[in-house]
């Protein structure tokens, strides 16, 4: 809890210490490119101090870690999409860096075999 708002912030090691809604919209705009056409996977928005993900059956899920993000994108998208998802991260890994790197290692963490 920050104190301002009496809120809980959950604590993310991805986005660090300080949590803007930049950092939200960054980190929603990077995981919806890399599932773009992979099936299943939902849209994920950037909801204030959390993410949205909503599946395509209607289903919404808060998330308040990049960590519980990618676990929530697993949870909904087919499973034969978890190496397509695997070969793009790794793929982007090299060129990305700062708060996107860190997405992308969150998410190798997930995905990769």
């Amino acid at each position: 809890m920050c104190g301002a708002c009496g809120r809980t912030i959950a604590a993310d090691d991805v986005v660090g210490p300080v949590r803007t809604l930049r950092q939200h919209l960054l980190v929603a705009s990077a995981v919806n490119a890399f599932c773009a056409g992979l099936p299943g996977v939902p849209r994920i928005l950037a909801a204030g101090d959390s993410w949205q993900l909503r599946g395509a059956t209607g289903n919404v899920i808060r998330c308040d870690t990049v960590t519980d993000l990618w676990a929530a994108v697993a949870a909904e998208c087919s499973a034969s999409a978890f190496p397509r998802l695997a070969v793009r991260l790794e793929a982007q890994r090299a060129a990305a860096e700062g708060l996107t790197r860190r997405v992308i290692d969150a998410g190798l963490l997930r995905f990769s075999p």
